[in-house]
């Protein structure tokens, strides 16, 4: 008969431990564990800090922490030409009105209809500066 009652007795306690026990979860906000008895829908009051820049120099909120992938050079970079440097005019195509020869690529054709002469326009081949005549 004790054993019953040792074993009922342990039963209880156990049910009645397990029952109080809750996991709350740790919120960084507060400092500490969350209880069901607050309000759930409050945020925390900020606190007061004097010093709103970060060690590193960077604003607060700043989204430059993020590693950034490295950046590469074009395969092919074609530097621009110099300052003060006449541009360059283009060819008129032999046979073809209203297409212009650029002088980086020999050869190939431009279509510069409606266009009026004089102006610079960027060679597509070259990505360089180029005049129509």
């Amino acid at each position: 008969m004790k054993t019953k009652s040792a074993v009922l007795f342990l039963a209880a306690i156990s049910i009645m431990a397990s029952g109080c026990r809750r996991d709350y979860a740790y919120d960084p906000a507060l400092g500490r564990t969350a209880f069901a008895d607050e309000d759930r829908n409050s945020q925390p009051e900020p606190a007061d800090n004097t010093d709103t820049e970060t060690p590193d120099g960077d604003e607060p909120g700043d989204i430059t922490d993020t590693p950034q992938p490295p950046v590469t050079p074009p395969s092919n970079p074609v530097p621009p030409p110099p300052a003060n440097v006449p541009i360059p005019f283009a060819t008129k195509a032999e046979g073809k009105p209203g297409f212009v020869v650029s002088p980086y690529a020999a050869g190939k054709l431009i279509d510069v209809r409606g266009l009026p002469p004089g102006t610079e326009i960027e060679c597509p081949y070259t990505k360089r500066p180029i005049a129509i005549p």
